[in-house]
This record gives structure tokens, C-alpha cells and sequence, in this order.
């Protein structure tokens, strides 16, 4: 990832990708599980799962695996398959060039949902160099035809919820 080492530092601020922009989506995603029968889950992207370290997601009832490749402690890829898997407030900053490779990622993770929110505006946050954290801004429908055109061998049978903000 060309930002990778970029977002690594700004992780390591406090205050910084927490993990709470899961919080909106807490109960949609434990409604996917159910729909599902989901047992396992990856947030992918994760931050510093605050949430989830604080129980917020432990209604769940599911095992709960983490992946965010700028968070030292998160950073190992994980292995084998999840009933599910989650992303939110991820793909926005990763750069339109490499968008396709992580949508394929999160998709060979997932055997029955994937969850998506993406967020369509800049972010508060900028770069030291000043350049936006959010450097893939499209419009809803960008997004929703970009994601249209992963192969359907990764989408095959799985249940794709995406939202926006």
C-alpha cells in the first residue's frame, strides 16, 4: 500500500482511528449475523477496535477476528474464512489504484456477508502533508459501480451490504 506507512503514524496518535466507526452500524451488522448464521467475523480495517474491546459488540455472540494493516498489534493477515466480514470507514482511504486488490481481499475472507460503509465526503483529518485521509472520494453510485465489477467468483453467495455516509 503506497499510504501504508503514512497511516501507521497517524495511528499511533491516541486519538486517532479508534474504531468507532463501527458504532452506527452495531445492530445492522448483529442483524446480518442473524440472518446469516454467521459464527465468525473479520472486521477488516479495524483501527484500534475500541468497540469491540470495550463489549459494545459482544451481543454479537460471534468470534470476532481483526485486521488493519497501519495498527502494529492488528497488522498479521489473517488465515482461513469468516462467515462474515466487516469494513467500515476503510476503503475511502485507500487509493483508487489499489481499490480493486483490497475489494477482492475483503470478498476472499467472507463465506456468507460482507458489510461496507464508505464514506462519500472528505475527512476532518489530513496528512502532515496536508493532503486529505480520505483520498478515494466518489459519489455513491462510483462506488457502487466499482464494486459491480469485482468478479462474481468472489460474490458468489454472499450477501453484500453496503452503506454510505
Amino acid at each position: 500500500m503506497r499510504l501504508l506507512e503514512q497511516y501507521q503514524k497517524l495511528h499511533n496518535k491516541k486519538n486517532f482511528f479508534k474504531g468507532d466507526s463501527l458504532k452506527p452500524h452495531i445492530q445492522e451488522i448483529h442483524d446480518l449475523i442473524k440472518q446469516t448464521g454467521a459464527k465468525s467475523v473479520l472486521d477488516y480495517g479495524c483501527g484500534k477496535a475500541r468497540l469491540h474491546r470495550k463489549g459494545r459488540t459482544s451481543h454479537w455472540g460471534v468470534e470476532v477476528s481483526f485486521y488493519d494493516p497501519a495498527v502494529e498489534a492488528f497488522s498479521k493477515k489473517p488465515d482461513g474464512f469468516f462467515d462474515g466480514v466487516i469494513c467500515t470507514d476503510v476503503l475511502e482511504h485507500i487509493p483508487e489504484e489499489e481499490l480493486e486488490g483490497v475489494l477482492k481481499d475483503i470478498f476472499q475472507y467472507t463465506v456468507k456477508f460482507v458489510f461496507l460503509s464508505i464514506s462519500t465526503k472528505l475527512a476532518d483529518k489530513k496528512f502532515p502533508d496536508g493532503t486529505n485521509v480520505h483520498v478515494t472520494v466518489k459519489p455513491e453510485k462510483w462506488w457502487i459501480e466499482f464494486i459491480g465489477k469485482i468478479p462474481q467468483s468472489y460474490l458468489y453467495g454472499v450477501k453484500v451490504s453496503i452503506k454510505f455516509k
